[in-house]
């Protein structure tokens, strides 16, 4: 009360306070970091080693294992996983969630060091790093020319371009992939070899002793300080060609012999033998990729990249971008494949133009109701304040401008006017009844007070437990949380200071909105009579017979839960069979009404048993219906992921060749994919990768030459916002808003059909990087029982066995051809060789040994010392390769080792140092992970399929489900309890907070339903939806209880207090859940690019919020009767009791709990 009696006396500090709020508000919003979404911190750090050459079997031997072993026993790790292919050991270390990452990323570098002496010399030093979303990359640029050989382009962005934009304020990094890239190649020629007596080990050590800048010291005299240093770098490629090594002969005396490296090996400048290639719409290019670092903002790094710059003329003297300046200076074209930068500002003028178009919508729907303009603005007014106030809480706990935290304001846009509208309300309804303006303002306030704090705080202890929970879902949902508790309390204050200050100011004595005098308000409120007395003569009704309204409004809640229940049933006579429980339960019920009326209130009535028939044909008809629907649409009813979906407007073709193939195969279908997808109408760039392919998950890539993958960018999308602002016209075509990724993806697959020899998968981009929409872990030690588990599934699954799974795959295969030379030990002692090096020759002569550096301009290259590439390709030559020469005789290698042909893995998993093979497939359109895997898990258990020693693990999204629901769960749960605890509070009362939530169980199901209507799937963005309904729609069942506990108060009968209570408040109810579901509209419309990620929470919010409001004006009401009745039945039992075994007198007068109209 002197809060509002303060502001009504002192206008200027509250106008003050305003504008302080929007001032500062602004200027928080400037200062705030953009981000596409907020960040989150994974607690993941992946070890990834590089050994050249070496197959998956070596590498988990010799690195991985080790690695593994040193980070298992690191403080707080929840599990460690592993990927050994060729040349690569990636090991991801995941902490739990919650652990500080810095301290964790410091701990596994200092057990990796401990190992690294035990890995192999050859394998180069592990790189330790964390998986970070605030260091995304921001820009994907293609480089071409058309006077630079692919070599030059190579070294030109290495040596210029990394640098050029490293400098750029914001980037971390910048990667490059792509193009040829020179090294010195020592051919060595296999007779020219035995000829000298050479062996493999000879040549190194003079290549790697020779070309060496050594410091030697300093000489110092008295007046001068001399430096000394051997300068034995190699100058140009004919100081290597004329190295010469010593030769000796153990079997003649004399001096040693010399020969020049040029005669025994040629000397080629040549290009890294290329294991990966990028392309560009067709054509082999160069590729970077530039990373932001964690404070740096995508908008900006883009801004300064490509926009012009007064800072960077061009030979006219006009600014100029960073690129076009690079391009002029260096003959290039940069193509721009990707800027996130393009994303984020599209996503956050979606949610900008959803805050007006919210803004103006529920503008529009005060006005309707109050038809005056000073109202509209009293209560608008609030909604600007609460915005920018909620910005400078936003800006002071770090958060970034994103998705999450504007979603947070364009949800609490509907609800910021909430407070305002019932003080304003109860202001009108004091100055209808002739009270002075500050009276009414204060009076108004103050009758009030209490419903507006209950509503408020209902929606604030529901949200604050989003803002605080758990998991990575508490990282990401924590703006929102926050954010919008923030703006709620901003809200009532603003209703308890500014609303009934500018209405004591505005409005005059006897104002009345109900006798209007425009020709619309008239019409409106003749409208708004009829309806009201309309429901009033429902009320009456239903609170006559309150049990039937009672059981029938909770028995259409179940039914619902019954329609969607019944769609997973195996045909409609089963779905109608599972309704038979319920209406066991409704014949039980309705035997006992009747006997009960009967013995009790001597009235028997028959007609009891006709609800009952009713209520038996509802809970038998819903389930069955929903199987009948479910057999229409031919997919499921209700669909559940973890992960909401999103149109990135990227197909992604995966292609998989036999293992071993080479990369000049795996090429030539890349390119026939290349030409398929550039000629899709919908297509705007093609980039491709060959020799990797990327997956979902941390470090799930995939290396080799028989992979490939293709990215297909697709034209912008249209949008409704396209529509909105038709002013800015976009200049390249757009794809129609009616043609998904999804669509493109199919229309892709029919094209390409089977091509033969490749496995080739076509999947949409995007979403949250989980990968493949079903992923099976099998875990075994036993690997054979492991690889046969896994393929028997992956067939079975192939069958078709489980509708909706297409493209099920290994994630580890065999068939990769080898070469295995097997070491007879007997024979390598009478040689005296050993196996170490026996292996260091053969890798030096095939892999080459690339220690020695040619140092030329400031640049270094490797100087690789191998054999003779037509030696080395042919697999006939291996036998006769001198592994080593004895007393100057050669060693070969057919000599101390049987070498055979094998085939071997081409990838080896571990998790938590076990074997792992994963079984990944795609879905087809409609179906959904999250129920596709509850049938895929009751299958392998129906089945029998995971045998003894084997063990089954879902991941990707079904492991984030798991592990992440729970924290929703203890939110919804959490918020539940919270919101008793406040209203028993405030009403000081253990039953009334029972008859405002039976709203909740009504809302959620609403959100359900409405899922269904527009089959939509339900994720974790409508989960929190559904969450935020248990603050949300608590507000009507507050504005009815509690006036009518006002009116009981003041004498008046409970049923024509209930009857009477439900009239008065029908207006504010109305108003504000009709705004609610304005400030909704946007964005459960989805109007901009990408904005389906956030679609269902505005859909399960609109749809409780609908069921929630028609039935809670007619069931809270007779819930109030019986909760009531109950009450004061207890308290009579608890006065008995007290006075059991005393003469009993009584001294007060009961009320009577059962009216004649109540039965």
């Amino acid at each position: 009360m002197g809060l509002t009696k303060t502001a009504i006396l002192r206008p200027v500090f509250i106008f003050m306070l305003m504008v302080a709020a929007i001032l500062m508000g602004w200027i928080a919003y400037n200062s705030m970091r953009v981000e596409l979404n907020p960040d989150v911190s994974f607690g993941v750090v992946t070890v990834t080693t590089i050994y050249p050459g070496a197959g998956p079997d070596e590498v988990n031997t010799l690195i991985t294992k080790k690695v593994e072993d040193a980070v298992t026993g690191i403080a707080n790790v929840r599990e460690v996983t592993s990927s050994s292919q060729e040349g690569v050991s990636a090991v991801v270390v995941q902490f739990e969630i919650g652990s500080d990452i810095d301290v964790g990323i410091s701990d596994v570098r200092t057990k990796v060091d401990t190992v690294i002496g035990e890995l192999p010399r050859e394998a180069e030093r592990p790189i330790v790093d964390k998986i970070d979303t605030g260091s995304d990359p921001v820009l994907t640029l293609a480089v071409k020319s058309k006077t630079l050989s692919n070599r030059q382009l190579r070294d030109l962005a290495d040596n210029v371009l990394v640098d050029r934009f490293a400098r750029v304020k914001g980037v971390a990094a910048v990667n490059v992939t792509g193009g040829d890239q020179r090294e010195i190649q020592v051919q060595l020629q296999r007779d020219a070899l035995l000829r000298y007596g050479l062996g493999i080990a000879d040549v190194t050590r003079a290549v790697q002793g020779a070309g060496l800048n050594i410091p030697a010291g300093r000489v110092q005299t008295e007046e001068e300080e001399y430096s000394v240093r051997v300068l034995g770098d190699f100058e140009t490629v004919d100081d290597i060609r004329n190295l010469y090594l010593t030769i000796s002969d153990p079997n003649r005396n004399g001096p040693s012999k010399q020969v020049r490296l040029g005669d025994i090996a040629r000397i080629v400048d040549a290009n890294i033998e290329r294991r990966t290639l990028s392309r560009l719409d067709g054509l082999e290019s160069v590729v970077l990729v530039i990373q932001k670092s964690k404070q740096g903002n995508a908008i900006e790094i883009s801004k300064l990249i490509r926009e012009p710059s007064p800072d960077l003329p061009g030979p006219d003297g006009q600014p100029q971008s960073l690129l076009q300046s690079m391009e002029k200076q260096y003959g290039l074209e940069f193509v721009v494949t990707l800027d996130s930068s393009t994303q984020i500002k599209e996503s956050l003028l979606d949610l900008n133009i959803a805050i007006f178009l919210g803004i103006f919508l529920v503008g529009v729907v005060i006005w309707v109701f109050l038809h005056n303009l000073r109202g509209t603005l009293i209560v608008s007014i609030a909604i600007p304040v609460c915005l920018f106030a909620t910005l400078i809480v936003l800006w002071a706990f770090g958060f970034t401008i994103n998705n999450l935290s504007m979603l947070a304001l364009s949800l609490a846009i509907g609800v910021l006017v909430d407070d305002s509208i019932v003080v304003l309300e109860n202001i009108y309804r004091h100055l209808r009844m002739g009270e002075e303006p500050t009276e009414a303002a204060i009076n108004g306030r103050a009758e009030i007070g209490l419903a507006a704090i209950a509503i408020t705080l209902a929606d604030v202890v529901v949200f604050l437990p989003i803002g605080f929970m758990g998991g990575i879902v508490g990282q990401f949902f924590r703006p929102l949380g926050i954010g919008y508790a923030v703006a709620v309390l901003f809200s009532l204050f603003v209703s308890f200071t500014v609303t009934p200050m500018l209405a004591s100011r505005w409005y005059k004595k006897g104002e009345d909105w109900e006798h209007p005098n425009g020709r619309f308000a008239r019409w409106f409120e003749h409208r708004f009579e009829n309806f009201s007395n309309s429901y009033r003569a429902i009320l009456r009704t239903s609170l006559k017979h309150k049990w039937y309204f009672f059981g029938g409004g909770f028995a259409v809640l179940v039914a619902v839960f019954q329609f969607i229940g019944g769609s997973f049933a195996p045909d409609v006579a089963a779905a109608a069979q599972a309704g038979q429980t319920f209406a066991a339960i409704s014949v039980i019920f309705a035997l006992l009404i009747f006997f009960g009326n009967g013995f009790i209130h001597k009235q028997w009535k028959p007609g009891v048993f006709i609800g009952m028939l009713g209520f038996i044909a509802l809970f038998v008809l819903a389930p069955a219906s929903g199987k009948v629907y479910q057999n229409w649409k031919r997919e499921a009813v209700f669909k559940f992921t973890f992960a909401p979906p999103s149109d990135g407007g990227v197909v992604q073709i995966d292609v998989e060749l036999p293992a071993g193939s080479s990369l000049a195969a795996t090429t030539k279908v890349v390119e026939r994919l290349e030409k398929i997808a550039g000629e899709h109408p919908m297509t705007e760039y093609v980039v491709s990768s060959v020799g990797r392919r990327s997956g979902g998950g941390f470090g799930a890539s995939s290396q080799g030459t028989q992979f490939g993958q293709i990215s297909v960018t697709l034209k912008e999308k249209d949008a409704i916002l396209d529509k909105i602002m038709f002013w800015m016209p976009h200049e390249k075509e757009l794809r129609p808003m009616n043609v998904s990724s999804e669509d493109v993806a199919a229309e892709l697959t029919e094209r390409v059909g089977r091509v033969p020899g490749a496995k080739v998968v076509i999947t949409t981009a995007g979403g949250f990087g989980f990968g493949a929409a079903i992923q099976l872990a099998f875990i075994s030690d036993d690997r054979e029982l492991l690889a046969r588990t896994a393929k028997t599934v992956r067939d079975r699954l192939a069958q078709g066995e489980i509708d909706g799974v297409i493209s099920p795959d290994l994630s580890s295969k065999g068939g990769r051809p080898e070469i295995q030379a097997i070491p007879d030990r007997a024979r390598l002692a009478v040689a005296n060789v050993s196996v170490a090096e026996l292996g260091s020759a053969l890798r030096a002569l095939y892999e080459g040994d690339d220690t020695a550096k040619f140092r030329v301009k400031g640049q270094e290259y490797d100087i690789r010392v191998m054999m003779d590439l037509e030696d080395r390709n042919n697999p006939e030559m291996l036998g006769s390769v001198p592994v080593t020469f004895r007393e100057g005789s050669p060693i070969y290698l057919e000599e101390v080792a049987t070498v055979k042909e094998a085939v071997g893995l081409d990838k080896i998993d571990r998790r938590d140092r076990a074997e792992v093979i994963q079984v990944d497939a795609e879905l087809l359109p409609g179906f959904a992970a999250g129920s596709v895997q509850s049938e895929i898990d009751a299958w392998l258990e129906r089945e029998n399929l995971v045998p003894e020693g084997v063990r089954v693990r879902a991941l990707g999204q079904a492991d984030a489900q798991q592990r992440e629901t729970g924290y929703l769960l203890g939110a919804l749960g959490l918020g539940l309890i919270l919101v008793y605890m406040i209203l028993a509070s405030l009403y000081n009362n253990l039953l009334y907070p029972f008859i405002i939530q039976l709203a909740q169980p009504q809302a959620m199901v609403g959100a359900l339903l409405a899922l269904v209507l527009t089959d939509k799937t339900l994720n974790i963005v409508g989960f929190i939806g559904i969450i935020a309904l248990v603050g949300l729609v608590g507000k009507n069942a507050i504005l009815l209880v509690d006036y009518a506990n006002t009116l009981r108060e003041r004498g008046v009968d409970r049923f024509e207090a209930l009857v009477e209570s439900g009239g008065t408040r029908l207006r504010p109810i109305l108003m504000t859940t009709i705004a609610l579901i304005a400030g909704m509209l946007p964005v459960a419309l989805a109007i901009g690019r990408g904005s389906e990620f956030r679609e269902t929470i505005g859909i399960t919010i609109i749809g409780g919020t609908i069921v929630s409001t028609v039935l809670t004006l007619l069931v809270i009401p007779c819930s109030y009767l019986i909760f009531d009745d109950a009450s004061e039945r207890f308290g009579r039992f608890l006065n008995r009791s007290r006075y059991k075994g005393e003469p009993y007198t009584a001294t007060e007068t009961v009320e009577p709990t059962d009216y004649p109209e109540d039965r």
